[in-house]
């Protein structure tokens, strides 16, 4: 199905395990590729002729360019690594102002 991508160049970046609990990733993002598609998925019936197809399950997926930082107290990696394997919520936003929010599970 169809595969639409954004890419924000310089975008505000927020990251964490829920909404109320994001960190503020800003200063370290220098970009963010968001990448959403559909699977497709098979309705054809019995008497049709040639296939049929409908949209299936959304696929997100988020693909920051981030500075690290190595340091022992909180800074990029310590923020980041709490989150490996985890569902996370991701919330970015363009230069102009328009917010683009999403859900990403493992």
């Amino acid at each position: 199905m169809a595969v639409a991508t954004t890419y924000l160049a310089s975008p505000t970046f927020f990251i964490g395990a829920s909404s109320a609990s994001t960190k503020d990733l800003t200063d370290q993002c220098k970009s963010v590729v968001i990448t959403k598609s559909r699977e497709a998925l098979d309705q054809s019936s019995f008497g049709d002729t040639g296939r049929q197809f409908t949209g299936g399950l959304t696929n997100v997926t988020v693909t920051a360019t981030l500075l690290m930082e190595y340091s022992a107290t909180p800074g990029t990696y310590v923020d980041l690594t709490g989150l490996v394997g985890a569902r996370c919520y991701v919330a970015c936003k363009a230069q102009n102002g328009v917010a683009i929010s999403t859900k990403v599970a493992p």
